[in-house]
């Protein structure tokens, strides 16, 4: 008798053994492989979320303060930090919308997740060099006000931060590819079916995202960021983050209806990407018809430039 209950009770951890095993099979080969998330999700929240990346964020301060913009308001060479800076948060705003998305598009095309994971790769090792540039500057800078008026220190500080700017601009430019690709991925597969632009957040990232193209296409020119461009863009994120913390569910101040701005946005009648894409809206918007600046001082209201036209 007890040699047979011992027999059914291997037999059983035998059946359990092999449903353990079928189960891991199922998992590894099906559900983990076919994950919604995808290597890409995953990985893309590993390097934005790494002790490198909240180091590199604390350094480098808020839109328009910190430490960082401060020295660079008071070194000639090294003012194009605003410049860089603007662009890294307003691809980071567009980001945050759309970056939980890859969790609903998932693996829909390899060649786009293998080019971002190559991308994400290339940033987490641009960000270590960004933050050991950092780190170079910080302590010069520190030791600085010991120095008093010593000229070879604040040249050395002035050097410092140029490398670290060199290095923040490479790191930019691997975000906004980043970025623009993970835009351009999710929003395609997403309202697959459908007119996006009938969606507030969709219109406002999308005009967004094109001026991001704009501001960083221009740090990387030789002309560079023009003030203009800088006051619009700088605007235009402000108002973005505004409409981002209300879930944009609201439009803040602009002093017309969301409505009216989505529906000129989303009526296929109409085409305003040449003003998307103007660098200099206001000059846009000067040449314009009467019939047409009406319309555009809704757009404009849309996407904060409200009183810029």
């Amino acid at each position: 008798m007890a040699k047979s209950v011992g027999v059914i009770i291997a037999r059983v951890v035998v059946v359990l053994i092999l449903l353990a095993g079928i189960a891991a099979l199922i998992y590894f080969l099906v559900i983990r492989n076919d994950s919604p998330r995808g290597q890409t999700y995953e990985e893309m929240v590993r390097v934005l979320t790494s002790q490198n990346q909240a180091t590199f964020e604390e350094n480098i301060g808020e839109l328009e303060s910190g430490d960082y913009y401060a020295y660079a308001n008071t070194d000639a060479s090294n003012k194009n930090f605003k410049n860089v800076y603007l662009c890294y948060y307003i691809d980071s705003k567009i980001l945050d919308t759309y970056e939980d998305l890859l969790v609903y598009v998932g693996n829909a095309d390899s060649k786009v997740t293998n080019s971002l994971n190559e991308l994400i790769s290339n940033y987490e090792s641009a960000l270590s060099k960004v933050v050991y540039s950092q780190e170079l500057f910080n302590s010069t800078h520190d030791l600085l006000g010991s120095s008093g008026s010593n000229s070879e220190a604040y040249a050395e500080v002035s050097r410092n931060f140029s490398f670290f700017l060199e290095d923040f601009t490479k790191l930019q430019e691997i975000f906004h590819s980043i970025v623009s690709q993970t835009f351009n991925y999710v929003t395609s597969n997403y309202y697959q079916g459908v007119n996006p632009f009938i969606s507030q957040k969709y219109a406002q990232s999308y005009i967004l995202n094109v001026q991001s193209s704009l501001i960083n296409a221009a740090l990387n020119s030789e002309a560079g960021v023009g003030d203009t461009l800088y006051q619009e863009s700088i605007a235009m994120a402000r108002f973005y983050a505004e409409c981002q913390e209300s879930n944009f569910t609201e439009q803040s101040d602009s002093g017309l209806a969301i409505d009216d701005f989505i529906y000129l946005v989303s009526n296929m009648s109409y085409d305003f990407s040449e003003f998307y894409k103007a660098v200099d809206k206001g000059s846009y918007f000067d040449n314009a018809s009467d019939s047409l600046k009406a319309q555009l001082r809704i757009i404009a209201a849309g996407i904060g430039l409200s009183g810029r036209l």
